[in-house]
């Protein structure tokens, strides 16, 4: 008997927040820029996270979840940009997956998630591997 009186509210809330999480998408729909195919020159002086995204300027938004590729005594260290503290510089060319951060005297290398990317998926992508649309 108990127990039912937990499934409604339950139930009620994933719902607010599944309608949440869509109305949220659904007022924030800025076209996401392929990052892979623009240059990019930025100096971070701040944290700036948005919604899981380092802000770089107005239109140009790296997940905080790039891995970084650069080898340290023979291996990757397996850091995740978000774990880089400000002030920094940021370059990467266009057409290259690379991106470069500068943070005083080291130099160190993400590499740019794609949209396949499973390492970050958004909620529509997760929508279509769970529903496959």
């Amino acid at each position: 008997m108990k127990r039912n009186r937990l499934v409604a509210p339950i139930l009620w809330v994933i719902a607010l927040a599944l309608l949440g999480a869509l109305l949220s998408n659904f007022f924030h729909q800025e076209e996401p820029i392929d990052l892979r195919k623009q240059s990019l020159h930025g100096k971070i002086n701040k944290s700036s996270f948005h919604r899981g995204f380092i802000k770089v300027n107005d239109n140009i938004w790296i997940s905080q979840n790039t891995p970084e590729v650069s080898i340290v005594d023979g291996q990757k260290t397996g850091r995740l940009i978000d774990e880089i503290y400000p002030p920094y510089r940021l370059k990467k060319q266009a057409g290259d997956s690379i991106i470069l951060l500068e943070k005083d005297e080291d130099s160190l290398y993400f590499r740019v998630l794609g949209e396949d990317s499973i390492n970050d998926p958004t909620f529509s992508q997760l929508y279509r591997r769970w529903f496959k649309h």
